[in-house]
């Protein structure tokens, strides 16, 4: 079973043991992204509070994006507020559109984490 397969089934205890034997699975980017595209807000946590990186770049749609990207695209404030209290850097941009997170919600009407995200006047 892979790391992904044991976070969608909420298999805790097997994804531990998975990252015993092989702890550069929370180092490959991917799990996060995918993670945050699902809106896999407990999924995110568990990723967070074991060492992955809030802002590591992974290729996706011809762009290098965030996780944070990705929640915004999928509108899913929990997991961009989850993301944001594990070091998620808003300010880091797309390779392909040179757009960050705000720019994202933005253009796909994530009203939530426009509020999230945009600074206070």
């Amino acid at each position: 079973m892979d790391l992904l397969a044991c976070l969608s089934l909420r298999d805790w205890e097997t994804a531990d043991l998975l990252l015993k034997d092989n702890a550069a699975l929370l180092t490959t980017p991917g799990a996060l992204h995918i993670m945050a595209k699902r809106g896999d807000t407990e999924s995110i946590r568990w990723l967070l509070d074991r060492g992955a990186d809030p802002n590591a770049l992974w290729t996706h749609w011809d762009a290098d994006v965030t996780p944070l990207h990705l929640a915004s695209w999928g509108c899913s404030p929990d997991v961009a507020r989850a993301l944001l209290e594990g070091g998620a850097n808003p300010a880091i941009h797309d390779s392909r559109h040179n757009g960050g997170a705000l720019d994202w919600a933005e253009h796909f009407g994530c009203i939530e984490i426009v509020r999230l995200l945009k600074p206070e006047k």
